[in-house]
This record gives C-alpha cells, structure tokens and sequence, in this order.
C-alpha cells in the first residue's frame, strides 16, 4: 500500500501500478468496500472517501488533501 501511495503521487496510473507490483494491494479493494459501508451506516468518513476517489481517477492525492484541508473543523467522536 505504501509503495502503491507513492507511485500514484508520482503521477502513475493505478493500472500499471498494480500490473508492475508483484504484491497485493489490499487497500484497493478494501477503500470501496469501506465506504458502501458507510453509506450504508450513515457514517462519514472523509479520508476514506478520497482514497476511493483517488484509487478511481476522481481525484488526485493533491486534490485529496486539498479536499480533506478545506473541511470546516467538527469535534471527532
């Protein structure tokens, strides 16, 4: 997942990440998964939002943490 991180900050594609990783990603799949989950809950969960978004092409890490960094503040429970 670490080395995935920093070769989509590089600006690689996920596809040829993961085509050239040798390993599995477990976050991957898991960042999907994690938020169907929470809308199914009804929770929020910004960080993982942006993973996914990232993961999919919606978003870039810059823009991810530009998004996370635009947040009003709220207390954490």
């Amino acid at each position: 997942n670490y080395r995935l991180g920093m070769e989509l900050a590089q600006g690689k594609p996920l596809a040829e990440i993961l085509q050239n990783l040798g390993a599995i990603a477990e976050g991957v799949t898991t960042a999907e998964a994690v938020c169907e989950l929470s809308k199914q809950l009804g929770l929020e969960l910004p960080i993982a939002e942006q993973v996914n978004a990232t993961l999919k092409g919606k978003s870039t890490p810059k823009g991810a943490i530009m998004t996370l960094m635009g947040r009003p503040p709220s207390s954490e429970y």
